[in-house]
C-alpha cells in the first residue's frame, strides 16, 4: 500500500515539475521578444515612438574626367598648291633646252600661276626618266604628269594605269598628220612580212624612223626579229639609192615614206631610162611592188568621228598623266585645258615650236591607242627598256 502511494507522488511529482518549466520558458521566450519589439520602437534616447526615416547624406557628383582637347589639324593644301606642285616633264634629248625653249617652259609655268595652279614645269633628258616619274612622281615627290614618245605612252598606261590626254599634229594643210608611217615595200617574189626572214633589208640608217624603226616593229609583229631573223642589213644615203638596190636585188625590202614612193618610182624610172634607153618603165612594176601598205595617218576632218590611230600608224608624242587617284580628273582636264589656251596665245607658240616641233594639239583618251598598243603587244617591244 505504501509503496503504490509513493509510485503514484513520484508520477505526479513529475508531471508537475514538467508542466511548471514549460510555462516559464513561454514566459521567458515571450519577454524577450517584447523586449526586442520595444527596442525597435524606441528612439536613440532610449524612448519609444514612430520609427524617423532619415534621407541619405547627399553626396556631390563626381564629373567624368576628360582628356586634354586634341589641337586643332591645320587643312592639307589643296593638290596645284604652292606646297603641293603638280611636276609637268618635256623630254628634250641631249639636254637642248637653249634659251627661246627655255623662255617657253617658264611662260607655260607663268601662265598656270595666273590660273592659281602651281605646276613645275622641267626639261629631262629621256622618256626612261619621264616614265619613272609618271608612274612613282617625280624625285621631289610630286605627281608628274610628261610629254613622252607613244612607245613610253603605251608602257606607262600598263605599268601604272596612265592616261594619254593629248597628243599633236604635224605639216601644214592637207598634209597635216597625227602620226607616222611607211610603205613596206619589196621584191615581186616576197609574200609576206613575214617571208622577210633570211633575207637583206635596206635602210637609210639604225636611227631613222621611216626606213628602219617604224619596219622593224612592223616586222616584229609578225614574227621577225630585225636583229637577228634577216640574213644582212645595208645602209643607203638617200631613198632613190635604196629604191635602186631593191631594184638591183642587193636587197629584198625597204619602207619608204607614203607620199613619197611614187615620185620616187619616177625618178628611179628617169634614171635607168638614161642609162638604157630600151628601158621600159613597167619592169619596175613586175620587179618591186608593196608588200605592206601605209596606214592613214592624216589630221581627222570630224574629230566627233575619229576612230583614233589606224593599223600601221606610230602616233606622235603626247601628253600622259598619271591615274585620276594620283591626280584627279578634274584638276586634269584644268591643266588640259589651260595648255590649249595657252598655246592660243603669242607665247605659247614658243611651245609648239621650241619645245613641241608641232602644228598643233590633238586631244586623245587610251581607246585612242588601241591599234597602236595591239601592235607593241604583238611586237614584244620595249622601247623603254623599261623593267
Amino acid at each position: 500500500m505504501l509503496y503504490h502511494v509513493k509510485q503514484w507522488n513520484t508520477n505526479c511529482g513529475r508531471c508537475i515539475i514538467n508542466r511548471r518549466a514549460s510555462f516559464w520558458l513561454i514566459l521567458a521566450a515571450g519577454a524577450v521578444l517584447l523586449a526586442l519589439v520595444a527596442a525597435g520602437c524606441s528612439n536613440d534616447q532610449g524612448e519609444t515612438g514612430p520609427v524617423v526615416t532619415r534621407p541619405p547624406t547627399a553626396i556631390p557628383p563626381t564629373p567624368t574626367p576628360r582628356s586634354t582637347a586634341l589641337p586643332d589639324v591645320p587643312n592639307v593644301p589643296l593638290l596645284g598648291d604652292n606646297q603641293r606642285p603638280i611636276a609637268l616633264l618635256f623630254v628634250l634629248p641631249d639636254g637642248n633646252d637653249d634659251s627661246k625653249a627655255v623662255d617657253a617652259k617658264n611662260a607655260l609655268r607663268d601662265y598656270f600661276r595666273e590660273l592659281d595652279i602651281t605646276i613645275d614645269v622641267q626639261f629631262v633628258e629621256d622618256d626612261a626618266v619621264a616614265l619613272k616619274a609618271v608612274c612613282n612622281q617625280s624625285e621631289e615627290g610630286y605627281p608628274t604628269a610628261a610629254w613622252v614618245n607613244p612607245f613610253t605612252m603605251i608602257i606607262a598606261q600598263d605599268k601604272c594605269e596612265a592616261v594619254p590626254v593629248l597628243t599633236v599634229n604635224r605639216g601644214s594643210g592637207r598634209a597635216l598628220s597625227v602620226g607616222q608611217t611607211a610603205d613596206i615595200v619589196s621584191r615581186a617574189d616576197v609574200s609576206s612580212i613575214s617571208g622577210l626572214r633570211s633575207l637583206a633589208f635596206c635602210r637609210l640608217g639604225a636611227d631613222d624612223f621611216t626606213s628602219w624603226v617604224f619596219p622593224s616593229l612592223v616586222m616584229a609583229s609578225q614574227g621577225v626579229d630585225p636583229l637577228t631573223d634577216l640574213s644582212a642589213v645595208h645602209d643607203y644615203p638617200n631613198n632613190l639609192s635604196m629604191l635602186r638596190a631593191l631594184y638591183d636585188g642587193d636587197c629584198s625590202a625597204a619602207a619608204f615614206p607614203p607620199d613619197e614612193l611614187e615620185n620616187l618610182l619616177d625618178e628611179l624610172a628617169d634614171e635607168l631610162h638614161d642609162e638604157d634607153e630600151n628601158f621600159v618603165p613597167g619592169t619596175l612594176d613586175e620587179t618591186i611592188k608593196v608588200l605592206r601598205s601605209a596606214g592613214d595617218a592624216s589630221f581627222p576632218t570630224d574629230a566627233e568621228r575619229w576612230q583614233g590611230f589606224e593599223s600601221g600608224v606610230i602616233p606622235y608624242d603626247g601628253l600622259v598623266f598619271p591615274p585620276e587617284r594620283i591626280i584627279p580628273a578634274d584638276l586634269r582636264q584644268q591643266i588640259v585645258e589651260g595648255i590649249l589656251d595657252f598655246a592660243d596665245s603669242r607665247a605659247g607658240q614658243g611651245l609648239l615650236d621650241d619645245i613641241l616641233d608641232a602644228s598643233g594639239f590633238v586631244e586623245v583618251a587610251p581607246d585612242d591607242y588601241r591599234a597602236f598598243h595591239s601592235l607593241i603587244v604583238q611586237a614584244k617591244w620595249d622601247m623603254t627598256f623599261a623593267e
